[in-house]
Formats: C-alpha cells, sequence, structure tokens
C-alpha cells in the first residue's frame, strides 16, 4: 500500500502539545552502538519499534565498559517499575568491550563476558535483561547479520524446517557416553507447549561431520551442540583429530540458504569472541547468505554437569518445562530470555553452585535477544480495520481464521504524532484512541501486528483528517496575510478549497480553487486581529480546518536589503529593547549584500504602531575561508566553528521527542509557549568553548538558556531574543568536563524553533573589515549621517512610515574567502500607548525606561535610565539574597535620558539586581557580573 509522509510530518508537528498517542510505558530495548554501526543496524531498530517495542539508540564513537554498563542502569531505572527488556550491542570487542572475568578467580584466565551487563539489580547473577549482541568489524558484516535476522523474524521458509531439531553429541570413550545421554534426556522429555522433530548425530554411533552438513543444508529451525569446544571449534567431536572437528571452515561451506538455524555451543569457548580471529559463533553468524541467525556458546572452559542442566534448560524454555525459575515461567520464546531462563534453573539446580555461577558469566548470545525462535510452522493472520479512520476510534481484530488470537501485539504508528500498543483481548480486539486535530494530520498510519507463531501483518491505514491552516506576515512596505494549508486527500477526490476570512464583524469567502496557499490583499493594521477558515471539498464530503487567528505585530523597525533589484525584508533589529530599554544589537544578516557602484545598500523601515530611535549602525563584513562557518555576539565577539552536530536527543516537557526536528532546519518546528521547555543532550563531548545555535522566530520576548552541570544542576548561561524571521540567536556554552553537554530552553512567550545545534569554538583565520557608512537618508527630513556615527544619544527618530536608506563602502574580500555581514544598530523603540505620540527628536522620554549593557559584563556596566518628567530618583544593586551592595543614584534629577557606570571590580561573579525607583514608578533588572 501506498506510503504518503509529509514533509512537515517528518519534521514532527507544528504545535507544541501535550504527548498524546505516545506509549507512555518507557524503552524497551536498548541499541548500544558504535557511531560507525548506527545506520546499518537501524533497519532492525524500527521493525522492534514498528512492531510496538518502543527502542532507543545509543551512539558513540568510544565506548569503555563503565559507559555501557552506565547507559543501560540509567535506562534500566528510568521507569518504576524498570521495563527495560532487552540490550543489542553492536560491533565487536574492540568497538564495545565486554567486560573481564577471571576464570576460577586465576588471573592468568581472563575471559570476557556480556553477561556482566545484565546484573542490574541486587548482589546476585540473575540477569535482570536479555543480552545480545552483534559482533561484526564492518557494515557489510552488520547488514548481512540484520538481514538474516530480518528474514527470519518476518518471512521465514514456510516448510517444516522449522519443526525441527539436530542434537549432536561428541565421541566418549566410555561405555555410556554422557554427552549423548544429555541429548537423549532433550529427545525424550515430554514437553507441555511444542516438541520438535528430531534428528540426531551422535559421534558414538558414527556421525560425522558429513551428518551435520547434511542437515543443516536441508533446515533446522535449532541445532544443539553438547561436546568439547575451542575457539573455532567443536573439538574433535567425531573422536578423530583433527579431521574429527567442525571448524569455522565447515560453515562456510554450509549451503543453507534462508533456512538459519538458532544455534546452541553447549561447550567450551566456541564464543571467545576477544579471539585473535573469528571465534566459531562469530563464523556461525558471519557465513551469508546461511549460517546461523543467532548462536549462543561459552567464551571459556565451561563446567560440564552444569553444561548438562544448562542444555536441556534452554528446551524446556521454548518447548514447556519444569516449571518456573527465578520467577521466569515457560514457555518463554525470545532467545534473550531463553538463555536466562536456562541461567536462573541452573543456579538453582546446581551441581556446584561456583561452577554454575561461572557458566552463567561466560555464556552469551550472538544475536538479537528479542528475536523469538519459532515453534511450528507460522500461520498467517486475519487481520481487519477500517481502511480510512475519520475519528478517534479506531479498533483492529486479529483471528486466525475464525478464532480470536489473544495476545497478539498490535502498533500503531504515524511519525511522532502516533504512538500506541495495544494487546488483544479475548475477542481478538485491540483498540486504540487516536489523536484528532491539531495533535494529528492527514497521512498513512502504518498498523503491525505480530504474535507468536504467526507471520507479522505489516500494512497502514489512511489517517483523515482536516486541512492543517498555517500564516505568516509578509512585511514589503504593508502587513499582508500569507496563508497555506495542508490536506491529503488519500482515496478521495479533491474538489476545491473554499477560504474565508472574519474581519470588521463579517465572514467573507476570499479564495475558491485548488491551490494551497493565499495571500490576503488586503493589509493590517498594526494590532489587528482576523480569523480565518479554509474548507476542503471532496468526493466523500467536505471538512473545515480549526480557525487561524492572525494579530498584526506591535515592534521593532526592520532592516532590509538591496538585492539588485529591490530591497527585501531582511529582519528585525533592535532585538531584546522591550518599550524603551536602550540596547546594542549585533545581527547578522540572512542575506548576502549586493555590490553596486561599490556600495552595499540598506534600508532602515518602520511601518508599525511604534517610534524607534537610532543612535548609531555600523555594517561589517566578516571574511573567512569557506572550511568554517561564523556568528556573532555583542561587542562583536566572533564565534567560528566547523560541522555544527545535533543534539542526539531533544525532548519537551511532556516528554516528546523533537530530535529528528532539531537536526533538520526547515522540516518542521517546535512551537513553544509560556512555561514550555526543551531539553538537549548532545552526548559526551571533550570539554572546551561551545557556540549553541538555537534558530528562533517571531520575535515576542526572550527565551531562557541553560547548561546542566553536575553539581550545580541547571544555571542560566543566557537569554536570548528570536527575531521576527527565523535567525540563529548564538550563545557561548562554556564546558567542563567531557560528560554530556546538555542544555534547556525556557520559553515566556510564543516562539517557534526550527533548529539547534553545537559547533566548538576553533581557532580559524578571519578578518573583520568595517565598511565606512557613506551615507545615510531619510525619507522626511534628509540627511542623518551625523546622528548614525556614533553612539552619542544623538538620535535619528523613525516614526510609522519612515525610512533610511544606508549605502556602505565596499570593501576588498580575500580571493576564495567568502563573506559574512553583520549589521550592528544602537537605539530603542516606544510603542504608541492611546494615541500618544511623540515630539520628533525630543531627547525627553514619554516614558520611563531602564536598561543595562553590556550583561553580563566582566567589570563595569553602563546603567541607562530615561525619566518623562524632574523628580527624585534612587537607583541601588542588590545581591541574590536581598542585600543592597551599592547606591548608584539618590537624588533629583531633571526629565531626559542618563547613564551611570556601575564599577563591579570589587564585587563577586554572580546574578544581581539593579532596581530603579521615582515617584510612582519602580523597575528592577537582573545583572550578571562573570569575572
Amino acid at each position: 500500500m501506498k506510503r504518503f509522509i509529509l514533509s512537515v510530518i517528518l519534521g514532527f508537528i507544528f504545535l507544541s502539545l501535550p504527548k498524546i498517542g505516545i506509549a507512555s510505558d518507557g524503552v524497551k530495548y536498548l541499541v548500544i552502538t558504535h557511531s560507525n554501526f548506527t545506520n546499518s543496524v537501524s533497519p532492525l531498530v524500527n521493525w522492534h519499534h514498528k512492531r510496538g517495542i518502543k527502542t532507543r539508540v545509543v551512539s558513540k564513537s568510544s565506548w569503555t565498559v563503565q559507559m555501557v554498563k552506565n547507559e543501560i542502569l540509567a535506562e534500566y531505572n528510568s521507569q518504576t517499575p524498570p521495563v527495560l527488556k532487552w540490550v543489542l550491542l553492536v560491533g565487536d570487542v574492540n568497538y564495545i568491550p565486554a567486560y573481564t572475568y577471571y576464570y576460577a578467580g586465576n588471573p592468568a584466565r581472563p575471559y570476557p563476558s556480556d553477561a556482566y551487563y545484565s546484573f542490574l539489580e541486587g548482589n546476585d547473577w540473575y540477569a535482570d535483561v536479555g543480552i545480545g549482541r552483534l559482533s561484526v568489524q564492518n557494515t557489510t558484516e552488520l547488514g548481512n547479520q540484520v538481514n538474516k535476522i530480518l528474514k527470519y523474524e518476518k518471512d521465514p521458509s514456510l516448510d517444516n524446517w522449522l519443526n525441527k531439531s539436530l542434537l549432536v553429541a561428541a565421541w566418549e570413550k566410555v561405555t555410556n557416553p554422557y554427552f549423548k545421554i544429555c541429548k537423549e534426556g532433550v529427545r525424550t522429555y515430554s514437553y507441555t507447549y511444542f516438541t520438535p522433530t528430531f534428528d540426531v548425530a551422535y559421534a558414538n554411533d558414527g556421525a560425522t561431520n558429513s551428518n551435520v552438513t547434511s542437515s543443516v543444508n536441508n533446515g533446522r529451525n535449532v541445532v544443539n551442540y553438547r561436546g568439547e569446544g575451542a575457539p573455532q571449534m567443536w573439538h574433535s567431536w567425531t573422536g578423530e583429530e583433527p579431521q574429527g572437528s567442525w571448524t569455522n571452515s565447515n560453515i562456510n561451506s554450509l549451503n543453507n540458504g534462508n533456512k538459519t538455524p538458532v544455534v546452541f555451543n553447549i561447550c567450551c569457548k566456541t564464543h571467545k569472541i576477544d579471539y585473535w580471529g573469528d571465534c566459531l559463533g562469530e563464523a556461525w553468524m558471519k557465513k551469508y547468505p546461511g549460517g546461523a541467525v543467532a548462536s549462543l556458546g561459552a567464551s571459556e572452559e565451561s563446567w560440564s554437569k552444569e553444561n548438562d542442566t544448562y542444555d536441556k534448560a534452554l528446551y524446556w524454555a521454548f518447548c514447556g518445562s519444569e516449571n518456573t525459575a527465578h520467577g521466569l515461567e515457560p514457555p518463554i520464546f525470545d532467545i534473550g530470555w531463553v538463555s536466562n531462563y536456562a541461567a536462573a534453573y541452573m543456579l538453582e539446580h546446581p551441581d556446584s553452585l561456583p561452577q554454575a555461577e561461572e557458566n552463567v558469566r561466560m555464556y552469551l548470545w550472538l544475536g538479537d535477544p528479542a528475536m523469538e525462535i519459532w515453534t511450528g510452522v507460522p500461520g498467517v493472520l486475519d487481520v481487519t480495520y477500517p481502511s480510512v479512520v475519520k475519528g478517534n476510534i479506531f479498533n483492529v481484530t486479529v483471528k486466525y481464521g475464525s478464532t480470536p488470537v489473544q495476545n497478539a501485539l498490535v502498533c500503531v504508528w504515524k511519525g511522532s504524532e502516533v504512538y500506541q500498543t495495544d494487546n488483544t483481548d479475548d475477542s481478538g480486539i485491540a483498540s486504540f484512541s487516536i489523536p484528532m486535530e491539531p495533535y494529528t494530520t492527514a497521512g498513512y498510519m502504518d498498523v503491525t501486528v505480530t504474535a507468536h507463531n504467526y507471520l507479522p501483518h505489516e500494512d497502514s491505514t489512511y489517517l483523515y483528517r482536516a486541512p492543517k491552516l498555517t500564516g505568516c506576515f509578509l512585511i514589503n512596505g504593508e502587513l499582508l496575510a500569507s496563508l497555506h494549508w495542508i490536506w491529503e486527500p488519500g482515496p478521495y477526490t479533491l474538489y476545491e478549497y473554499k477560504l474565508s476570512r472574519y474581519m470588521k464583524g463579517s465572514w467573507q469567502i476570499i479564495y475558491t480553487g485548488t491551490n494551497t496557499s493565499y495571500t490576503d490583499p488586503i493589509p493590517f493594521s498594526p494590532g489587528e486581529n482576523r480569523i480565518y477558515v479554509v474548507v476542503v471539498y471532496f468526493s466523500d464530503g467536505e471538512l473545515s480546518s480549526g480557525k487561524l487567528s492572525m494579530t498584526a505585530p506591535g515592534g521593532c523597525p526592520y532592516v532590509f536589503s538591496w538585492d539588485g533589484t529591490e530591497f527585501s525584508d531582511d529582519n528585525n533589529i533592535l532585538a531584546g529593547s522591550g518599550n524603551g530599554e536602550n540596547v546594542s544589537d549585533f545581527y547578522k544578516l540572512r542575506q548576502s549584500l549586493i555590490e553596486e557602484n561599490g556600495e552595499y545598500r540598506l534600508e532602515l523601515r518602520e511601518f508599525e504602531n511604534e517610534h524607534s530611535f537610532i543612535d548609531m549602525v555600523k555594517l561589517i563584513a566578516i571574511d573567512h575561508s569557506e572550511d568554517i562557518d561564523i556568528e556573532v555576539l555583542g561587542d562583536n565577539i566572533i564565534l567560528p566553528y566547523r560541522d555544527a552536530i545535533a543534539p542526539l536527543y531533544c525532548v519537551d516537557q511532556t516528554g516528546e521527542d523533537w530530535t529528528e526536528v532539531m537536526a533538520n532546519p526547515n522540516e518542521g518546528y517546535f512551537e513553544g509557549y509560556e512555561g514550555d521547555t526543551l531539553t538537549m543532550n548532545f552526548g559526551e563531548i571533550e570539554s572546551g568553548r561551545y557556540v549553541f545555535l538555537p534558530m528562533a522566530s517571531p520575535k515576542s520576548g526572550p527565551i531562557d538558556v541553560a547548561i546542566y552541570n553536575s553539581e550545580a544542576g541547571w544555571q542560566l548561561i543566557q537569554s536570548i531574543y528570536p527575531r521576527e524571521h527565523s535567525s540563529v540567536s548564538p550563545v557561548v556554552a562554556n564546558h567542563l568536563s567531557n560528560d554530556s553537554l546538555k542544555i534547556q530552553l525556557i520559553w515566556h512567550s510564543y516562539h517557534r524553533l526550527e533548529y539547534a545545534g553545537l559547533g566548538k569554538i576553533r581557532n580559524a583565520d578571519y578578518h573583520i573589515k568595517p565598511c565606512p557608512l557613506v551615507s545615510a537618508t531619510h525619507s522626511d527630513i534628509g540627511s542623518v549621517k551625523q546622528k548614525l556615527l556614533v553612539d552619542d544619544e544623538n538620535y535619528a527618530e523613525l516614526l510609522p512610515g519612515d525610512t533610511i536608506t544606508l549605502e556602505f563602502e565596499v570593501v576588498g574580500i580575500e580571493p576564495g574567502w567568502v563573506r559574512d555581514f553583520v549589521f550592528v544598530s544602537n537605539g530603542y523603540y516606544l510603542t504608541e500607548e492611546n494615541g500618544g505620540s511623540q515630539t520628533a527628536y525630543s531627547n525627553i522620554p514619554l516614558v520611563h525606561s531602564l536598561s543595562l549593557y553590556p550583561n553580563p559584563a566582566r567589570n563595569d556596566m553602563d546603567i541607562r535610565f530615561g525619566i518623562p518628567r524632574e523628580e527624585r530618583v534612587s537607583i541601588k544593586v542588590y545581591d541574590v539574597s536581598g542585600r543592597e551592595v551599592k547606591t548608584l543614584v539618590d537624588d533629583r534629577l531633571e526629565a531626559g535620558y542618563h547613564t551611570i557606570k556601575l564599577d563591579g571590580k570589587n564585587l563577586p561573579s554572580g546574578i544581581y539586581f539593579a532596581r530603579l525607583e521615582t515617584d510612582g514608578y519602580e523597575a528592577t533588572k537582573k545583572l550578571v557580573l562573570m569575572k
């Protein structure tokens, strides 16, 4: 069936909404992988996640034993009670190290153990998770093993090979060969769930390697060897040396195609995964096509009587057996817990407890620990559900013929919008409540059903939803609403869309047609609100979108750049000014400037319900090589970096995952409102100075940025002020250790975040080249160049409708380098209140104001304030405990703008508060001293 997934769906959804439809049972399958193998293991990871086993991948370029154990423990302990069930290690021991135990405590006999990673609770040897490893050295080996596993799990050959098990017993020079007796115990046991069709290869009865080869080539679901072993062989199992061994070469000569068995090597050393060459278990797994789909074996010299118990218990686990062991009750089908049951049984029924414990530590799986062993030829499920979901109720019925299948796992999954699981009841029904708009959008939703001994069902249903209507403002001399909508017809035929507008008390249809975008030609007035609705008409009826409310912004002048033909909107300036707060704004232009007649041209415009006061402007060219990127902080601090990385994971305050969105700008965004948070983890990186790169919009207020310190917890490092159009607001993050770097953003008002990256600040060649101001022409009064050359509070004023055209001299660029531009502006703006206005070019403010610059500061800081009338003024500085530390002003002052300097040399680093009090006005600003 066709899969149609919109790019905005892959980029998650537009709104920051509660985590609805996401399974809340935590991660059940954890993958620990070397970064070389992340992509190649993803088909297996995606399959488990798709079938309803929530997965998580942790990928690093370097691992230690303690790092592996810590990741597993952290995930295991993240849920109460724990839900983590399986752990897959991807890479051989050179990539993902095994723990080292010592045989019988002898330091001269170390052996590798993956079982160590399964001991998570208590001081015992009972596994708490199923552990498996794909021991590979390259992506080709990994791809082959993943292919074998997926073929076995999803699409095995449908004949009776899945009923069969080969029992192999090594030769012994005794009347009653012990290995054969063990195998006969397996063969003749009265199993309660499933009895395999056994064939045997007993060396004491004359069996040889040819018997094993013939059986495996003809297809055996389980191959079970009991005898002597060595790292690369069943050692001399036929009684002849050396030709009587089953070796890597015998495996590589197999021709068993897709009939790949699960192999139990119950003997010594066949899984010595730290051996100089491939051990026998690795040979079973690396043979492709053919070989084995999973292999179990010991990494050292295992104890014989405990091996017999362990061998029999493996069959009891998946065929039905000797009751429970450590709370585990057969039948158990996934291989990770099949061996955990056998190990628990061996510990509870030991011939020698120390020897049983040693055996538990040395046996390990090569394969997928969540893979189930087939117990017969799988049936085909009859799965029924609606082909189209129009509401929120969605039921899936699972039967085999006319018989309901109970406890089948059903998973519905649609990108980040829907991920739910349910097990069928005794009527074979799984029920789901699918979120409606605006939490979900139209498109195909995967439906996957799995049940033991049935082939998986994989298909999809169409999630039918109303159009998704979004809008933004275009600023091109006036404010216009640009509307866009998304609706996927799926199985239906589209007739037309109708877009309506509510304005000045009445509704009006403003567009009819099949386009999916429209610009309302009537300009907005500053602060005006309108409502839009789009209706889709299609072959099965009609459906309206949710109402989209748009309110014209008010605040900040804008800078426009000349593109060779016209001035185009770049972004707002004076970000962070608020209403009357003087700021210096350093902004890297989004668009490159076009040279014309030896000059670069910019325009400052004011359309909105405000007055802007510009004290100084500069244009700075930053030239650098193509292999680095540049960001700029206040005071023209240049931050060169290379190869920014995306967060390894990113979640909001509800736990919803936004990692993919943050890694892919222009493929969706997170919408945050007051109180929302995003927490990001960039993984374990070396200590140093980094630049955090949040790309946000529109302007409305600050977003706080905090960094996590293991000793002090979350610490605020900066507040950023997003602009109207999406752009990066860089933040310097000092990472003081080699631990994971975690950053949190806290919203105080509405903003969208499209991307968040992290680049390490590096030494790099770049040249800073100021472009001299040639002219500055005000649309009303002419030249204002002298007002804009220096920061002297001699302001050029922009009223609504005014423009200032700026021309800067072009300076030369280094051959082969590239150029970024930084526009520097100093000033503030005031929004009109109740129709009031201000006299042009007056230095008497309309309202009180208080600003701090720079903030944070190392020592000295300018405190600027404005008072609209003569009055008594008090400015004091307090520490976080509320203790007064300095009095800066306590006097009667004239109306106007004033600046005083805070001398912080004798104050320790930390957070302080500057408080302004006048007759009837109070204001407090936070200030930070960093030394």
